[in-house]
């Protein structure tokens, strides 16, 4: 198979030259005796010879001929500046002059005794001279062929930007090179060669223009291009642009120099200067773009600006400080300007490739780049585009981009990142701000438990939600094991700090009413509890201290329940019991675990929130249904209950008082409520003792079953 192979391609690239072969074979057998016995009696050879001059002109003409398509065709298709390239290709001439010289010489050969060489070798040579040319000729309609393809001119160009920013640098670094060694030992100590370069490069501003100008040119053929509704023309010149972007930054990234600005956050650079018109014509194809609808185009230059920002971010520069990308915040400004653009005239494709592309430049920033650079920006690029979507009604695509950002932080988190508290905080308080918008967006379509806007950060159907971030931050906990004098539960309970902050900030700032948002936080709050108690189950020795504050980060969880509930002007029943189930199990929970006797406020607090729970959807509305207040005082029973199996006379007291009569109610009310509990209560204890049906859902009620059956057993 490999000799067949070897065989096929000897013959395509022996192809190319078949006529030449074929004229040296001819040209051989004319010096064969039989042969050279009939030249030598033939007397006309300036006949042959001006004939073949004749021949080898036209076919000079042809390719004079020829030569004009492809430049009617760049004319057409790109700039009128890049005809130069077609006009001054090196193979043409080649094969113009070759022609030419051969046409000359069949001429000359037609003088008898000019060259001083036999008839039967000029014969020969003649041959040689037509064989060539016909293959030169083939040569040349390949040429042209490829000449006439967009791709060709769009790589030439690109090809000579490339080479223009290579020979500046070698001659900025050669000249820096020769002036730094007439320096003396203390000059030398004091200045830098890639100092010297920084300096030819400030007084040689024409460089820039030069460049400029071709970029342009590269804008301008992707401008015609999607006007065009040329998709593969337009993205073969943004790609163009692209990698000469990043070729000049690498090639500076040594020489460059920062330039202070009046935001203290960004600094400005010298190669904005190549930059700059680079970003703005990117916008301009963009912003063409998106007024056609074309919007694979308006992708490519999302993800143009992606690879550009990308380079920036991963820049070394010895201008920059360790852990710093100074030079980001421009392209990754007008990346998020473009995205936004093409959302805004209804492209989703693009905004959502566009929260793809920033979503992997923060991921692919190197570790520990400080967070004003990337990641701040970044999320709040990713906040402007949820918000937009959501404003336009598709809360599906707006958490799409949402996963997004909770992906970031995940992967934020799992490296470790330095500033890792700040960026939460940051993408917990943009979503505190979509929540409200989320809200109102369910009260006007409907509500649905499954793809409820802006549910994924607190749907444990997702697995980059809030829940699942508390457990994976139980790694800083072995990570700071091994540091003496560190709480090992420290930097956990920072970033835990921030979540119950956030659900806090949540229950006083929105009014959830009877939003089935409300039933995705009780969960989560029940998740996070659970992370706590696999904590809690290998404590570190002689940290009794510190186990206290980490059990009592629970209690501010649970002060979402008492806030929400006290603030909000409609409150659904099922939400409610949800909530006092939950409360219940946790104080269950944790003195199931021995961890209620750490501090006995615990199980107090928990029971206040049930009490308040109660308290406040007695209030609001006017005429509570017994069964619905009995519901939520079952909730206190089962702690009780409880209570009585663990034999502790303070808990069954602090329950009691909690479930006395609230002010609120009548003496009639409460008699009502009490009779519905007596029902609640026989309901109860069937499931309790008597059923035998396997619970699925772990709730109170099967948490105590359990508990109940294990001190029987």
């Amino acid at each position: 198979m490999v000799p067949v192979m070897q065989l096929r391609k000897f013959g395509a690239y022996t192809s190319c030259y078949a006529i030449t072969i074929f004229g040296v074979i001819v040209a051989a057998g004319l010096f064969c005796p039989v042969v050279q016995g009939k030249i030598i009696g033939y007397d006309n050879f300036d006949t042959i010879f001006i004939a073949a001059g004749g021949l080898i002109g036209t076919m000079l003409a042809l390719v004079f001929s020829l030569s004009i398509i492809p430049i009617q065709r760049a004319v057409e298709s790109f700039t009128p500046s890049v005809t130069r390239l077609y006009r001054t290709d090196y193979v043409t001439q080649i094969i113009f002059i070759t022609l030419a010289v051969f046409c000359l010489l069949s001429f000359i050969m037609a003088v008898d005794g000019v060259l001083g060489l036999p008839d039967s070798i000029l014969l020969s040579l003649e041959m040689l001279f037509i064989a060539v040319s016909l293959d030169m000729l083939r040569w040349h309609h390949r040429r042209v062929s490829q000449l006439l393809e967009p791709s060709y001119g769009i790589h030439c160009l690109s090809r000579q930007i490339r080479k223009y920013i290579d020979k500046t640098q070698h001659r900025s670094a050669r000249l820096a090179k020769i002036q730094w060694f007439s320096f003396s030992a203390e000059q030398k100590t004091n200045q830098s060669q890639e100092q010297i370069e920084s300096a030819l490069y400030a007084v040689l501003p024409k460089h820039n223009i030069t460049i400029n100008i071709w970029m342009g040119e590269l804008a301008e053929i992707a401008q015609k291009a999607v006007g065009g509704s040329n998709i593969n023309t337009a993205s073969l010149a943004i790609s163009a642009i692209t990698k000469s972007a990043c070729h000049y930054i690498n090639c500076r990234k040594n020489n460059l120099m920062l330039i202070p600005t009046t935001d203290f956050m960004v600094a400005d650079s010298d190669i904005n200067n190549v930059l700059t018109p680079i970003y703005e014509h990117f916008k301009d194809i963009n912003r063409n773009a998106v007024a056609i609808k074309a919007e694979t185009t308006s992708i490519h230059v999302v993800r143009a600006l992606g690879s550009i920002v990308n380079c920036t971010t991963n820049l070394k520069a010895r201008a920059f400080r360790d852990n710093s990308a100074p030079i980001t915040y421009l392209p990754l400004g007008y990346l998020k300007e473009c995205i936004l653009i093409a959302q805004r005239n209804g492209l989703d494709d693009v905004a959502l490739e566009g929260s793809r592309v920033i979503l992997n430049i923060a991921k692919n920033a190197p570790d520990n780049i400080q967070i004003t650079d990337v990641h701040l920006p970044a999320i709040e690029d990713l906040y402007k585009v949820v918000l937009n979507f959501l404003i336009s009604q598709k809360s599906s695509l707006a958490n799409v981009v949402l996963k997004d950002m909770m992906v970031l932080s995940h992967h934020l988190l799992g490296r470790k990142h330095y500033q890792f508290v700040e960026i939460l905080q940051d993408t917990l308080g943009k979503i505190e701000t979509l929540v409200p918008v989320a809200i109102a967006h369910e009260k006007t379509f409907g509500s649905a438990s499954i793809g409820l806007p802006i549910s994924p950060p607190y749907d444990l159907t997702n697995p980059m939600s809030i829940g699942y971030l508390v457990a994976q931050a139980t790694s800083y906990i072995e990570e700071d094991k091994n540091k003496e004098w560190i709480n090992p539960y420290g930097t956990f309970m920072k970033i835990n700090e921030v979540i119950y902050r956030h659900f806090r900030n949540l229950a006083e700032k929105v009014d959830f009413g009877t939003s089935f948002f409300l039933w995705h936080i009780i969960q989560t709050i029940k998740h996070i509890a659970r992370v706590y108690l696999s904590i809690l189950q290998e404590p570190e020795p002689d940290n009794y201290g510190y186990i206290q504050k980490l059990v009592g980060q629970i209690l501010w969880y649970e002060s979402f329940f008492w806030v929400f509930f006290s603030k909000t002007t409609n409150i659904n029943e099922h939400r409610a019991e949800e909530a006092c189930d939950v409360l219940a199990w946790i104080v269950m929970s944790f003195y199931d675990a021995g961890y209620l006797d750490v501090d006995m406020d615990f199980a107090k607090t928990s029971a206040g929130n049930i009490t308040s729970i109660i308290n406040s959807y007695s209030k609001t509305c006017k005429d509570p249904d017994p069964y619905d207040v009995a519901d939520f005082l079952i909730s206190l029973w089962l702690i009780r209950l409880f209570a009585e199996a663990k034999k502790n006379t303070t808990l069954i007291k602090l329950i009691d008082e909690k479930m006395a009569k609230p002010k609120i109610f009548s003496d009639d009310k409460w008699r009502e409520v009490l009779e519905a509990l007596e029902d609640r209560k026989d309901q109860l204890n069937k499931r309790l003792y008597e059923s035998d049906h396997f619970y699925l859902e772990e709730n109170a009620t099967s948490l105590l079953r359990k508990i109940l059956r294990n001190n029987a057993s």
